[in-house]
């Protein structure tokens, strides 16, 4: 931002309606526009990300790995203060190969008094690790206890994730009442996109549950030849543990087929991709079907009703 203001010829606004405006923090880069190989400007900058925490200064970085995790590891909470820091000579080991945190204990000291005042200043405390868990208190901010959500068709469509029913790590079920002459095909519901999401459809006269774990695996149950007439339809997801459950399929209050979903995504499925009735907007969830016209359903739907249910596994 502060090189964008510089560039432009823009002057911060300290006081905005009267409000005064935090500081302006960062250094313009406008200095090394003309000369590549001007000496950084920038000589201390502190991170903290789910955690993990580290100090650069005049050469030096001091760094730890919260929990000794890798960064996709969202889930659980460990003790801040057993943490190992490392330290690394950047000017002499720029991929930070060679810690230096048992033979220069000083140094490390140095760094972590820094980012200590560096996180007091910017507000980094308290530090906090459980994103799932604090994810799972947003969601529960948004839908309180509430555990039934209807949609009716047409006109259910392009509703973001966000606020679609919470269906992520919990038993549920999704129905629908069809009535079928034989030949309908498409998407009933769908939420997400090709990089992962859920969707129930009809092809070849079957009932379909795809789910699309991240684009990395793809799970997929499969019901008998649908009879005609009026239908009654659900998916039935049984957690049986942390992220992974069984998909069932039941046609008029029978058990069809079940398969097993080894693993399901713990957050987004997508920033851009929706939940859909009757249609599978954007990029399609399933390999199974083509996008053209995003599979709309060639049938009537009245309305999907999705249930959450209460888990016994944990």
């Amino acid at each position: 931002m502060v090189t964008a203001l510089e560039v432009t010829g823009t002057k911060f606004n300290e006081d905005m309606e009267g409000v005064k405006q935090m500081p302006l923090d960062g250094i313009s880069l406008a200095y090394s526009f003309d000369k590549a190989d001007a000496p950084s400007a920038r000589t201390e900058q502190y991170y903290e990300q789910l955690g993990s925490r580290a100090m650069y200064k005049d050469g030096w970085k001091a760094v730890t790995i919260h929990g000794n995790r890798m960064p996709w590891v969202t889930a659980g909470t460990f003790d801040f203060a057993k943490d190992k820091w490392e330290l690394y000579n950047i000017n002499e080991d720029f991929s930070e190969s060679n810690d230096l945190a048992a033979t220069n204990p000083d140094k490390l000291a140095e760094l972590q008094k820094v980012w200590d005042e560096h996180a007091w200043k910017n507000n980094v405390y308290p530090l906090y690790d459980d994103v799932n868990s604090r994810l799972a208190k947003q969601f529960a901010r948004a839908f309180g206890d509430k555990t039934n959500f209807t949609y009716y068709a047409p006109g259910a469509e392009r509703i973001a994730e966000a606020v679609s029913a919470p269906i992520k790590n919990k038993s549920h079920t999704i129905e629908t009442t069809l009535d079928l002459k034989g030949k309908e095909e498409g998407v009933i519901v769908a939420c997400g996109g090709v990089n992962g999401g859920y969707t129930l459809f009809i092809a070849d006269g079957k009932l379909h549950y795809d789910y699309n774990f991240f684009n990395a695996a793809r799970y997929s149950v499969v019901s008998p030849k649908l009879p005609k007439g009026k239908v009654d339809l659900k998916f039935n997801f049984v957690k049986t543990g942390m992220l992974k459950g069984t998909g069932e399929l039941w046609v008029n209050g029978k058990k069809v087929a079940e398969a097993p979903i080894e693993k399901t995504v713990p957050g987004t499925f997508s920033l851009s991709e929706t939940f859909d009735v009757g249609v599978d907007n954007g990029t399609p969830v399933s390999n199974n079907y083509k996008a053209k016209d995003h599979f709309r359903f060639t049938g009537e739907i009245d309305k999907v009703v999705i249930n959450l249910i209460p888990d016994a596994a944990k």
